[in-house]
Formats: structure tokens, C-alpha cells, sequence
């Protein structure tokens, strides 16, 4: 979610995007040390919060252990959107690890976030001058 500090409708360098992780366990077996990761939530213009969640049981979801912030970079102000991707990494009762790349609304797929950024209004105009003769 695109958050609008300022209030002034449209994405500027230092405003954020808050982020939040629904984890899983789609499997039948529980999971420990689960954990999300995300590259774009690190510092120093990210963060991410949470976890690891200790035991995560078959059916399970949890939706409150991480969250994420993102501070608008210049990059992202002139692409007008911020595209990103987390991995949740749980271990099984054998010690393996088991992994899957996010997607925006649905645990079949894994597809980026996309998050679109209001664009500032502009205006712009020509003038030209005209000889009669």
C-alpha cells in the first residue's frame, strides 16, 4: 500500500510502501523457522519486520508475524511503480528446507507485487507567433 505522507495525491522521493506477508503451510506436515525474505526490503531504503515463525502447522496461515516498508527511491518515482518478490523458507520434520516465491493473490502462482504509484499532475503548452504580411 502506497502511503501519501504529504497528502498531496502522488508519489514522491522519502514516501513509503507498506507491505504485508499472508505465510502458508500448503503442505502436510508442520514447518519450523519459517521466514520471509524480500531483496527490495532491505536497508538502507527498506525494512523488514518478524518472524522466524517457530512452528507453522499443515493448513496454517499466518498473517500477522511480518511486515515490510519500502521508502520511495528515484528510481522508482520516475518508473511510476515498484515491483518486487519474497521467498517464505520453512524447514519440514526431515531438517529440509521448502521455499516459495511470493505472488500478489494467489498460492498457485508467483507472480511479482506490483504497486503502481500516483503520477504528479502536469500541464503543458506551446506558443507560437504568427507573421501576416
Amino acid at each position: 500500500m502506497f502511503n501519501d505522507e504529504n497528502g498531496d495525491g502522488f508519489a514522491q522521493l522519502g514516501e513509503t510502501i507498506s507491505y504485508s506477508f499472508e505465510v502458508t503451510n500448503s503442505g502436510a506436515t508442520t514447518l519450523t523457522n519459517v521466514t520471509v525474505t524480500d531483496p527490495l526490503l532491505v536497508a538502507p531504503s527498506g525494512s523488514l519486520t518478524g518472524g522466524p515463525i517457530a512452528s507453522l502447522a499443515p493448513g496454517a496461515v499466518d498473517t500477522t508475524t511480518f511486515s515490510g516498508s519500502y521508502t520511495i527511491q528515484q528510481s522508482a518515482s520516475m518508473a511510476q511503480s515498484v515491483s518486487n518478490q519474497a521467498t517464505a523458507t520453512g524447514t519440514t520434520p526431515d531438517g529440509d528446507d521448502v521455499s516459495d516465491l511470493s505472488d500478489d493473490n494467489s498460492n498457485l502462482e508467483d507472480d511479482p507485487t506490483d504497486t503502481n504509484l500516483p503520477e504528479d499532475s502536469e500541464i503543458s503548452i506551446i506558443k507560437t507567433s504568427v507573421v501576416q504580411r
